[in-house]
């Protein structure tokens, strides 16, 4: 899954050096976005240490290098750069650099003005994990996304546990398969506190003995948004758990796809009460999920319109991958 650029303050983007170069020549106090998607292997690090060795990087505060494969050697080359002074946004999504090329980062002094740190797809396991939630240059961190990536529960653990998660304000943990362990880590942490409200909680191997630990943290109520899809093992036993807990009225967006409902628990789903705020409720035939329990859910009181809109943008979805 491409993740969106990471540039928080919306500046003006740039996707080359050169053009980068043209426009700190025009604007000499400008701030930029400089965003370089799949720089290919051939001459790559000499390309980073190009990058690096530009002073126009001084006027980058948005940086994005992603999808490019960067090794911890090209990793470096490019944190060694004299210029990055003024970065507050560091975007390295789909780079393979590991828990060495993360561990370097944690202890990159620059490290101490960003805000914004995604790190999606760069096979970090537990050990670059506890590395960042150790580092004492993360004070201004309040982003940080960790998704897809080989996190297991006691890389969570580390991050629940550090003083980072206190003052995150949106962070991301999808498609770690860290299971119930790590979910009942984050359930009892300060990251359930994150001002986005929103808990994303794709594909990590969760059981409804995981689910059951989440509803009873006494943050969830602050929920908005709660994507639990593609844990398959929360099956009956964790929708049956949502559709009785009266703790989540305040919820506007759930995703279900891909775990293992049947129409048993639709119906219990569809005679939710508490979950008459919803907005989008996702979910789709699948399993033990037939056509009837989809109905169940579409002609409910409670939820019926949230379904209808959950599968609309099931809907748009698909004529968007179509059109790519």
């Amino acid at each position: 899954m491409r993740q969106p650029p990471l540039n928080p303050e919306s500046l003006p983007t740039h996707d080359s050096l050169e053009t980068l170069e043209a426009a700190v020549a025009k604007e000499p106090s400008g701030r930029f976005h400089l965003e370089m998607r799949y720089i290919p292997s051939e001459g790559r690090l000499d390309r980073l240490k190009a990058v690096a060795a530009s002073p126009a990087l001084k006027n980058v505060a948005a940086l994005a290098i992603t999808d490019s494969k960067l090794d911890p050697k090209e990793l470096k080359a490019l944190l060694d750069s004299k210029h990055l002074s003024s970065v507050t946004a560091l975007d390295l999504n789909g780079n393979y650099f590991h828990d060495p090329g993360t561990k370097r980062l944690a202890n990159w002094e620059p490290l101490a003005q960003v805000t914004h740190l995604s790190l999606y797809g760069v096979a970090v396991t537990a050990g670059g994990t506890k590395a960042l939630a150790e580092s004492t240059l993360t004070e201004r961190l309040v982003h940080l996304d960790l998704g897809y990536n080989n996190i297991k529960a006691g890389g969570v653990k580390a991050l629940a546990a550090s003083p980072l998660a206190e003052r995150l304000q949106f962070w991301s943990l999808e498609y770690n398969e860290f299971g119930d362990a790590g979910v009942k880590a984050i359930a009892s942490s300060p990251l359930m506190r994150a001002t986005s409200k929103k808990l994303q909680l794709f594909y990590v191997v969760m059981k409804a003995a995981g689910l059951k630990a989440l509803l009873a943290s006494p943050e969830i109520d602050h929920i908005e948004d709660l994507d639990l899809s593609g844990n398959h093992q929360l099956g009956d036993a964790g929708i049956l758990l949502l559709a009785k807990a009266p703790q989540l009225e305040g919820l506007k967006r759930l995703n279900l796809r891909g775990t293992g409902m049947t129409d048993k628990a639709a119906h219990a789903l569809a005679g939710a009460a508490h979950l008459a705020g919803l907005e989008v409720l996702r979910t789709h035939l699948h399993g033990g999920l037939t056509q009837e329990g989809l109905d169940a859910l579409r002609t409910s009181d409670h939820v019926g319109d949230a379904v209808e809109a959950g599968l609309r943008l099931d809907a748009a979805e698909e004529a968007e991958r179509k059109a790519n």
